[in-house]
């Protein structure tokens, strides 16, 4: 070997040596790049609400070593979320409450674990909840929404309403705060301003359904019954499967002395639910106007039947000297 060899050789090798490093390197790169391409992924999927891919993502970010508690945290909201999505309320609390520790600021925590609450009838404890998370973030609109709902579902008329607009006022272009107070409105027969709300809303959303069935309220309780048909048309564009639309439809057309598409809702709201208390009870309105006097004797019965304390459908047996028991 001369003396060039040993250093053509030691070129070599380092040659070589620096091309595997490169391998390792671009190895180890995208190894780290599927890494935090699947971190993504999985905090994109844990966020999205559905139970399938959702779930499973959580439970990944809150079972890697070494991850930040914010990061914990919000894996924990948001499982906590999707199990109450599927009616998993104890689950669901012990998520949103193990949230809540780590982050004891997490107002969106707290207004889901209100949120659960009130799925579960305890509107004391929803209510305490929303107070929370209004403590934690006072422009929290959707917890000023939901302790509204509460507030008003307790009979609390005047803290709902301040609710309400405290939510208008913080984001005027939020139709569900709009209609919640516009559906405030029309329950206490403030019709004018139910429909103030209720026009904006859907000009901020022309898909938001409820809001047209809650206007074409308005217009019926007016005996505008033109407008609330057409309303009432708008929400089922909408949801065609909403048995309660297609009863206050029922119930327009019957007012308008158009029997026949009355009963044709009636039916429908029927066949969509047929425990609708309300659905039987216009259907026997219906056919007693027709004279089929038996059919509507047996809706009435229906009627009691899923809501013994109807007064309407026990009068309307009565009229039709019939006795409800």
């Amino acid at each position: 070997m001369d003396a060039a060899e040993p250093e053509a050789a030691a070129a070599e090798i380092e040659f070589q040596l620096e091309a595997m490093m490169r391998r390792l390197a671009v190895g180890l790169g995208l190894l780290l790049g599927a890494a935090i391409s699947a971190a993504a992924d999985d905090a994109t999927d844990c966020a999205s609400g559905d139970p399938a891919r959702g779930i499973p993502a959580c439970t990944r970010i809150i079972e890697l070593a070494g991850q930040p508690e914010e990061k914990r945290a919000q894996a924990y909201g948001n499982r906590g979320t999707t199990l109450a999505l599927q009616g998993r309320y104890q689950e669901a609390l012990a998520d949103l409450s193990e949230a809540i520790r780590l982050n004891p600021n997490d107002a969106e925590s707290f207004h889901a674990r209100g949120r659960v609450h009130g799925e579960m009838g305890d509107w004391d404890a929803a209510i305490t909840e929303f107070d929370a998370a209004l403590q934690a973030d006072p422009r929290h609109v959707d917890a000023l929404i939901s302790r509204g709902s509460a507030r008003q579902l307790q009979g609390q008329v005047d803290l709902a309403l301040a609710d309400f607009s405290e939510a208008v006022k913080v984001d005027p272009q939020n139709p569900d705060a709009l209609s919640s107070r516009g559906a405030l409105y029309l329950a206490t027969s403030r019709f004018l301003e139910a429909r103030a709300d209720l026009d904006q809303a859907i000009k901020l959303d022309p898909d938001f359904g409820t809001a047209y069935l809650n206007r074409g309220l308005t217009y019926f309780f007016e005996r505008q019954f033109d407008r609330a048909i057409a309303d009432f048309n708008q929400a089922l564009r909408i949801d065609p499967q909403n048995a309660h639309v297609r009863v206050q439809r029922g119930a327009a057309y019957f007012f308008t002395k158009q029997l026949d598409k009355a009963l044709v809702d009636a039916n429908d709201a029927i066949r969509l639910d047929a425990k609708n208390s309300e659905a039987h009870k216009l259907r026997g309105g219906i056919l007693s106007s027709m004279g089929r006097r038996d059919q509507a004797i047996a809706d009435f019965r229906k009627a009691l039947e899923l809501n013994p304390g109807d007064q309407g459908a026990r009068k309307s047996l009565q009229g039709l000297g019939v006795t409800s028991d």
